[in-house]
């Protein structure tokens, strides 16, 4: 069931970084959910980090076929960075003061945010194929 919520919200979120690339008539539906842009990053980093401890990586390591393993990989790898470039704003509120801490993160999503078109067409990809294996359209994961 994480799975296919992380598979709609790297689409979505993937989407959303890519927006440049999409038709207009995509896009001015995108611009609909740019105002939870910062809550659908949070999200994502949340699943995609838990994805890499609990769920899906331990489910690779388990059943190993080639396409699955790279799927799960792109997906997770996509959604933690994603999520710190759409979500960092939002947590930096969050934290009191001007913390050490505050200023790496938003380093952090600055130096990520010249690759946030590529990330997100990694990620609508990923989320696309992480969606079809789910739904068992690509094979048995």
């Amino acid at each position: 069931m994480l799975a296919l919520i992380t598979a709609v919200l790297l689409i979505v979120c993937g989407l959303l970084a890519a927006r440049r690339l999409v038709p207009l008539r995509l896009r001015r539906r995108l611009d609909r959910l740019r105002p939870a842009q910062a809550t659908l990053g949070v999200a994502l980093l949340i699943v995609g980090v838990c994805d890499l401890l609990w769920l899906e990586v331990p489910k690779v390591v388990r059943h190993a076929r080639v396409g699955y393993a790279l799927t799960v990989y792109a997906s997770v790898a996509s959604a933690i960075l994603l999520g710190v470039i759409r979500g960092v704003p939002h947590i930096a509120g969050w934290i009191a003061g001007d913390s050490p801490a505050e200023e790496k993160m938003m380093e952090m999503q600055r130096a990520l945010g010249d690759h946030e078109a590529a990330i997100g067409v990694v990620a609508a990809v990923a989320g696309t194929l992480l969606l079809g294996f789910e739904l068992g359209l690509l094979g048995r994961t």
